[in-house]
């Protein structure tokens, strides 16, 4: 596998690759599907060894010319602070992958659901990271969570989280998954990592016509799976390539020709009046526009403390500036 890699590395077959972790016990270097970002085909490798991932890095500078790393340390391996002590030559880029993982679920959950997950009655097994994550997200779209996990006072606290924190009008609720007689629950998605650990149990809490969704990838027993299809349950595995677009909006937002960092936000001076624009405060009296190049807009002038003057406050140095302004940058 590796001299393979090398190879392609070697040809310039690719231009970007990304770097990740995993937190399951798995082979020590893997080759995952590409990752088609717009028309840029994204070497996609996993490692999980930190002799390999030394060889490898080394390998990469300068041959590669974007190198994502992945920044969430799931395991004693740390990539980014190996990227940052060997490449040289190759631009580095830091990204989340549990947050694309993350809206890959989302959107799953959403198609399952006709984009309507008002009320809906969803089981997530497993209370790490990603558990929580779309636990909230559900709850933020007016879905009721049903929390299982093997710790029932780690459950506890998460679902008094996830209370606590929803929005204030939400009647949307979490609670401790309990399986009743006769209760049927639209839908489910774990995440944990180990295998089969879900059993035939669960579908019988579904309904037929819901979903299932195996997040940690082996969570499912061959049981489970069986009695979901006889009962018509959509059963999946989670395909990231959902949250392709997420990442390919990652990848452009930290890239150095970011253009809201270069075109819309800023600040400058015209004719001594500051100009803000993207969020910048600037002191009492600056004209806010809609971007500091080529501005098209003017917003309206800066109370100091991150807002907008109503116009029965303007000065009259306020008035002459925003005219000045107009006939200048408009």
């Amino acid at each position: 596998m590796f001299n393979i890699l090398k190879g392609e590395i070697i040809n310039g077959d690719y231009k970007s690759i990304l770097l990740s972790t995993t937190s399951r016990k798995s082979r020590d270097i893997a080759r995952l599907p590409d990752k088609n970002i717009g028309k840029e085909k994204i070497l996609n490798i996993l490692l999980n060894d930190i002799n390999l991932a030394h060889e490898l890095i080394s390998e990469i500078d300068g041959k590669i010319d974007t190198i994502l790393v992945d920044v969430e340390k799931k395991q004693q391996i740390n990539l980014m602070e190996i990227v940052k002590g060997k490449v040289k030559n190759s631009l580095v880029l830091p990204y989340k992958p549990n947050d694309i993982t993350l809206e890959a679920a989302d959107q799953l959950v959403l198609q399952q659901t006709k984009h309507d997950l008002t009320a809906k009655n969803i089981i997530i097994y497993g209370t790490g990271n990603l558990g929580f994550k779309l636990a909230l997200r559900l709850m933020e779209r007016e879905a009721n969570v049903h929390l299982f996990g093997r710790n029932i006072q780690k459950v506890n606290s998460l679902i008094e989280s996830l209370n606590m924190i929803k929005p204030k009008f939400s009647k949307a609720y979490a609670m401790q998954y309990s399986p009743v007689d006769g209760v049927r629950y639209d839908g489910l998605v774990s995440f944990v990592s180990a295998d089969k650990v879900i059993n035939e149990d669960f579908a019988n809490c579904i309904k037929s016509e819901g979903f299932a969704i195996d997040g940690g990838i082996g969570n499912f027993s061959e049981d489970f799976i069986a009695l979901c299809l006889n009962k018509r349950i959509f059963v999946t595995r989670l395909d990231v390539r959902l949250g392709n677009e997420f990442l390919a909006a990652s990848i452009s937002s930290l890239n150095k020709k970011n253009v809201f960092f270069n075109e819309i936000m800023g600040s400058t001076k015209l004719n001594n009046q500051n100009v803000v624009a993207g969020g910048i405060i600037g002191p009492e009296g600056s004209i806010i526009v809609d971007r500091i190049k080529e501005a098209t807009q003017i917003i309206g002038i800066a109370n100091g403390y991150g807002g907008l003057k109503n116009e029965s406050e303007y000065t009259k140095s306020d008035r002459e500036n925003l005219q000045d302004a107009k006939k200048t940058l408009l």
